[in-house]
C-alpha cells in the first residue's frame, strides 16, 4: 500500500496556481486522482479528501470546494461562511421556524452573490492544496475506490484532522478588508449583521437541527 505519510511532506500549492496554471507539470498533476489535503489561509490542514473517479480529478474536486454551495462537501466555501462573508440559503429542513425564514428573506440576493465572489477571491489567493496521486495499476474502479478511501482515513488519523466547526477560527478579517472596495464594505457589513442575528437564533433554538445543509447555501 502507498505510504500516505508522504501527503504531509508535499509542499502545498496555492489554489489559484493549481486552477489557473499553464505549467505542464501542474496540469498533469491536477488531472490525476488520489488523496489530497486542503490548507486554510494560515497554512493549517483542515481537510483530507480523496477522488477515486476518472471523471473527478484533483482539479474538478478543488473547484467544487472553492465555488460550490456551502454544503459539507464544499469545504472552503463552507469553512469561510461566517462573519463578513456569511451567506444564508433557504432553511429547507426548518420551514416551520418563522424567525429563520424571515431572516433568510431579508438577505439581499446581490449581497449574497457579491460576498460569494469575494470569498472565492480570498480562497484562491490564500488557501492551498497538497495532492498525492495514487497509481491505478491494474485495479478495477471498485478496488481503486476502496484503496483511496482507506488511505484517506489513514491520512485523517495521521494529520489529526478532526473535521470542521461552524466557524473558521481565527477568521481572516484583515485579509478580507484588504480586498474590499467602498461598495463591498457596506455589503459585507450587512452580511455580518445577518450573521450576528443568525447566531442569536442558533442560541434561541438550541435543540434545532443547525446543520449546514439545512441552513446555508
Amino acid at each position: 500500500m502507498p505510504d500516505i505519510s508522504a501527503l504531509f511532506d508535499i509542499k502545498p500549492i496555492l489554489v489559484q496556481d493549481v486552477i489557473n496554471s499553464s505549467s505542464h507539470d501542474i496540469i498533469s498533476l491536477r488531472e490525476k486522482s488520489g488523496v489530497y489535503c486542503l490548507y486554510n489561509h494560515l497554512g493549517d490542514p483542515i481537510y483530507v479528501g480523496e477522488t477515486d473517479s476518472l471523471s473527478q480529478n484533483f482539479n474538478k474536486r478543488l473547484i467544487r470546494h472553492c465555488s460550490g454551495s456551502v454544503f459539507d462537501t464544499h469545504i472552503f466555501s463552507q469553512y469561510y461562511n461566517h462573519g463578513l462573508l456569511f451567506c444564508m440559503g433557504p432553511p429547507n429542513k426548518m420551514k416551520k421556524n418563522q424567525d429563520l425564514k424571515a431572516l433568510w428573506l431579508r438577505q439581499n440576493i446581490y449581497n449574497k452573490e457579491r460576498v460569494c465572489t469575494l470569498k472565492q477571491q480570498l480562497i484562491y489567493s490564500n488557501c492551498s492544496i497538497a495532492m498525492l496521486p495514487i497509481d491505478r495499476r491494474d485495479l478495477t474502479d471498485n478496488e481503486y475506490g476502496k484503496l483511496v478511501r482507506k488511505l484517506e482515513r489513514a491520512a485523517i488519523r495521521m494529520g489529526k484532522i478532526k473535521g470542521l466547526t461552524l466557524d473558521a477560527k481565527p477568521f481572516p478579517n484583515s485579509l478580507i478588508k484588504s480586498i474590499l472596495n467602498k461598495e463591498d464594505q457596506s455589503i459585507t457589513e450587512e452580511q455580518n449583521t445577518l450573521y450576528s442575528e443568525f447566531l442569536l437564533l442558533r442560541d434561541k433554538y438550541p435543540d434545532s437541527n443547525w446543520s449546514r445543509k439545512s441552513l446555508l447555501a
